[in-house]
């Protein structure tokens, strides 16, 4: 394939594909991606990082339609599909693609990781915990096991032991991100343990999320909300003359009976409405994704999103079997 008269190999354009998406360049891994999807030896590869693609911008309908057309015997097209369903709230559809997955060995540790984290989605906490326990052993996996356990403690408002946990992971040798994830969720614990100074709030009014927790009130919120009205990094804006207070009302009442997909220090809830918010492109967006604090309905942020038409299916959103199997932590 010939791009500015150079001759691109199908394995050049799949690396060039991993770079960007490493970089968080999506519209150009995309590009690559596309290229290195038409010869056999790439494609599976190629088609889940272009699911993950989607994922990431939360355009569900074009990761379902990416997967529609794939092979799904490949296990990175299975496990693909199997974080699309658990993002959609179809639980059951989610663990059959990582059990699934399990069987390779090549991929058995991330199956685990992700099995783990849907028990936590389905209420099952113990099962979940002694999970990533198992995980933990791993030091390859320390961090991210860890983290795991503290967002579970303080699903349950366990915040003591979440602290204790944090209190073990090794600050000097987390990278950048790492180190922002790590801020977040010191911060976070303190605020439910009463631990937060308002003296120290200047430090990081860098990072919103610990901004909000520091001060906490409707203007914070809604000036964040209001930039999705002119900047987006996937293409998806508020209408310019959206009444965000009004649709933050609106919201307020419509998730108090909902059940939240767990993410992070998160509860993220997706749904559609009865009339359009904004728009990608030329293309109306009805469909919309609220976070809230994790355990809460304390909302800090909501943007439009793309949902696929099995979005839900189990009708998971509003089980008040799911509800009270949280409630209970999975014990009967």
């Amino acid at each position: 394939m010939n791009i500015d008269d150079k001759t691109i190999t199908p394995k050049e354009a799949f690396l060039n594909g991993y770079t960007c998406f490493s970089k968080k360049d999506y519209k150009n891994a995309r590009f690559w991606y596309n290229i290195s999807a038409q010869t056999p030896k790439y494609c599976n590869r190629s088609l889940a990082r272009l699911t993950l693609i989607s994922l990431k911008e939360e355009n569900y309908a074009q990761a379902r339609d990416i997967l529609e057309n794939s092979d799904t015997k490949d296990p990175l097209l299975k496990r693909a599909y199997g974080l699309l369903e658990r993002v959609e709230l179809n639980f059951e559809q989610s663990q059959k693609y990582f059990s699934e997955c399990m069987a390779y060995p090549k991929y058995q540790y991330s199956s685990f990781f992700d099995l783990a984290k849907l028990h936590v989605q389905m209420g099952d906490y113990d099962i979940a915990e002694k999970m990533f326990q198992t995980l933990q052993l791993n030091a390859k996996f320390y961090f991210q096991a860890t983290l795991d356990l503290i967002y579970l403690y303080s699903l349950q408002t366990k915040f003591y032991e979440a602290k204790q946990s944090l209190m073990t992971i090794n600050v000097s040798p987390l990278d950048k991100r790492q180190l922002e994830i790590y801020l977040i969720l010191e911060t976070y614990l303190k605020y439910f343990l009463g631990e937060l100074r308002t003296s120290d709030s200047q430090k990081f009014d860098a990072n919103y999320v610990i901004k909000y927790l520091y001060h906490h009130n409707d203007n914070i919120l809604l000036n964040h909300i209001n930039r999705h009205k002119f900047s987006s990094k996937v293409g998806m804006f508020f209408y310019p003359d959206l009444d965000l207070p009004k649709l933050l009302r609106e919201v307020r009442s419509k998730i108090e009976n909902m059940n939240g997909n767990h993410f992070e220090i998160c509860d993220i809830y997706k749904f559609s409405l009865d009339y359009p918010i904004g728009f990608k492109e030329d293309v109306a967006i009805h469909d919309l994704c609220v976070a809230t604090l994790l355990g809460t309905k304390d909302i800090i942020t909501m943007y439009p999103i793309i949902l696929s038409r099995d979005y839900n299916k189990e009708g998971l959103l509003t089980s008040e079997e799911l509800k009270l199997k949280r409630i209970l932590g999975g014990k009967r």
